[in-house]
């Protein structure tokens, strides 16, 4: 299952694209303005970087909050847009959680984490 993740939260921006439990790409993004500028732009770079296109996504993870609410809608606004258009899943993931698991890594059981949540 491919699935795209990103973390709009706070102004660190986290992206992964994984792939039946295996990290594909992962990037961290300092957003300097508003994601509405670059969630798209990041979205387009990491499908094509890892020779995908949009209609390849079977699922999208978002984080659901705490955490900027300006952020936080876009990236939930953009989650829910992107799932609706292509039919694939969407997973909403508090940010707290998200912390605890800390950066993207490979999980025990071979999970993927990213970004920073297990996908």
């Amino acid at each position: 299952m491919l699935t795209l993740a990103f973390d709009t939260a706070t102004p660190w921006g986290r992206f992964a694209l994984a792939e039946d439990g295996a990290l594909l790409q992962y990037r961290p993004l300092n957003v300097m303005g508003s994601y509405a500028d670059a969630l798209l732009t990041v979205v387009e770079e990491i499908l094509e970087r890892n020779q995908r296109d949009r209609a390849d996504l079977e699922g999208i993870a978002v984080t659901s909050g705490p955490g900027s609410f300006t952020g936080l809608r876009i990236g939930v606004a953009t989650a829910k847009g992107l799932a609706y258009g292509l039919g694939c899943r969407l997973t909403a993931v508090n940010s707290r959680r998200c912390c605890r698991h800390g950066p993207a890594r490979s999980t025990p059981g071979g999970r993927c984490c990213a970004p920073s949540w297990t996908i």
